[in-house]
């Protein structure tokens, strides 16, 4: 194999890559991290304008003149249940009233109910009561308008936040990897310091957060279902342990430092190894 060169790294895709990233800059390692983040973040916002804005807008077409929570009870004048909107990934339905829900065939559903949100997914169901004394106005002339005066801001606030998210999880992460990474190093007699181990442990994360953008882009396609993106987000820890485990055989060997030659002009020298320094004139 062959070691990670002096050059200025610029891809974490191959354990040489990777490797690079633990004798290059701070800097430089931001600059890559953000953006393998501002892609992943891409991703993410390309899904939900494909997956969630749909039902947001046939939800929003169907509110009522007059709706909304009013101290922590839902407001609906008409019949229920309604399913006000849904794709394969998002449904979006209502209950005023107890009784039969409206059933979704969407992978993630948003049940509005008297008292509560329930959210249901593949992982189980979580209600979420309404505020005590809350009120929210869901009539269809108040939440056009502020969907149309918010949407760019949000779509801006959701690419920047999640750009910062993603790499302040990578930093924390880094932490916790580096350390073995470091112990790595030393068995193998590798030239990585303590700073190098968590850079390289950063860029470890890179390509494994890469996979799950890639799942992503597969389930909005339809070739991948929820189940499969789950599974990809387990395999990402694996991945992560791969890179992490194996780039540092891509570092160049450390090289015992050689001890610095004594001076033999120097009386200190030659006091430290026991000896007197000789006078020439000395008879």
């Amino acid at each position: 194999m062959k070691p990670a060169t002096s050059a200025p790294p610029w891809q974490p895709l191959t354990f040489g890559g990777v490797a690079a990233f633990a004798h290059g800059t701070l800097g430089r390692l931001l600059q890559v991290q953000a953006a393998v983040a501002l892609v992943r973040a891409g991703v993410l916002l390309w899904f939900f304008l494909a997956e969630c804005l749909p039902a947001l807008q046939q939800a929003m077409i169907q509110l009522p003149e007059q709706a909304g929570v009013h101290d922590g009870r839902l407001v609906w004048p008409g019949r229920t249940p309604v399913v006000l909107g849904e794709t394969a990934f998002l449904g979006l339905a209502l209950n005023a009233s107890e009784g039969t829900t409206p059933g979704t065939t969407a992978d993630l559903e948003i049940l509005l109910t008297p008292t509560a949100v329930r959210f249901t997914s593949l992982l189980g169901h979580l209600n979420l009561p309404y505020p005590s004394g809350w009120t929210l106005d869901l009539s269809r002339q108040t939440v056009t308008a502020w969907w149309k005066a918010w949407c760019r801001a949000l779509f801006v606030g959701f690419l920047a936040g999640t750009v910062v998210l993603l790499m302040a999880s990578g930093w924390v992460l880094g932490l916790a990897v580096a350390w073995p990474v470091r112990l790595a190093g030393r068995l193998l007699r590798r030239d990585l310091t303590a700073g190098g181990a968590w850079r390289l442990a950063v860029a470890a994360g890179l390509p494994a957060g890469l996979l799950i953008s890639a799942a992503v882009v597969l389930y909005g396609a339809g070739q991948l279902s929820l189940l499969g993106v789950l599974l990809a987000w387990v395999a990402h820890f694996l991945v992560l342990a791969v890179y992490a485990g194996l780039a540092p055989w891509w570092l160049p060997r450390r090289i015992p430092g050689a001890r610095p030659k004594a001076n033999p002009f120097s009386s200190r020298t030659q006091a430290a190894a026991g000896r007197r320094p000789k006078n020439p004139f000395a008879g």
